[in-house]
């Protein structure tokens, strides 16, 4: 597990823990049905309370990612897919319509005028192009993110962490959205 937290985001502890666990049970790295280190070992590797991760694994459950079971086991429901497992061909269809009708019903945007839209944003200025800002909570999700997000689409990335600037520097932005 990732085990940093960053003490000086204005993100609660436990959520940094519970947004933690989630990125790993989204991206596979903990599957379905795996068991959760006790509360008290947790603690002792995150550095925090045992009711600090306590409270973490309980937002879990608040999430759906996660079951208790007694007497203090907490297990993944959830199950995590690559996306070209997840993504049928029906399903990313679906998807693009529902791009298509948001971008329609919000902005009035057609799908040549979202393309163009699109396409503007991605590059920039022109032939310049900047890096990819990837806003976390913390230090070692936006490092982490930044890292893969570079890797897999060979795009520069610039870790930034949310509340330590109000400034955004220029260019695109990625960020993660947990709705509730």
């Amino acid at each position: 597990m990732r085990d940093r937290i960053d003490r000086g985001s204005p993100v609660p502890l436990y959520e940094q823990i519970a947004g933690a666990i989630r990125w790993m049970v989204a991206t596979g790295d903990i599957r379905h049905g795996v068991a959760l280190e006790a509360t008290r070992d947790a603690a002792e590797r995150w550095g925090v309370n045992r009711h600090t991760v306590r409270q973490a694994y309980q937002r879990l459950v608040q999430w759906g990612l996660a079951e208790s079971r007694p007497p203090h086991r907490f297990v993944i429901v959830a199950n995590a897919q690559p996306a070209e497992e997840i993504a049928s061909d029906g399903e990313r269809t679906r998807f693009f319509d529902e791009v298509l009708r948001h971008a329609a019903d919000r902005f009035g945007l057609e799908p040549q005028q979202l393309i163009s839209t699109l396409q503007r944003h991605a590059y920039a200025r022109g032939a310049q192009q900047h890096a990819v800002t990837v806003i976390e909570c913390n230090t070692t999700q936006a490092e982490d993110h930044a890292r893969q997000i570079a890797e897999r689409w060979g795009v520069q990335t610039l870790p930034f962490v949310l509340g330590r600037s109000a400034e955004l520097p220029p260019g695109p932005v990625v960020c993660t959205v947990f709705q509730e």
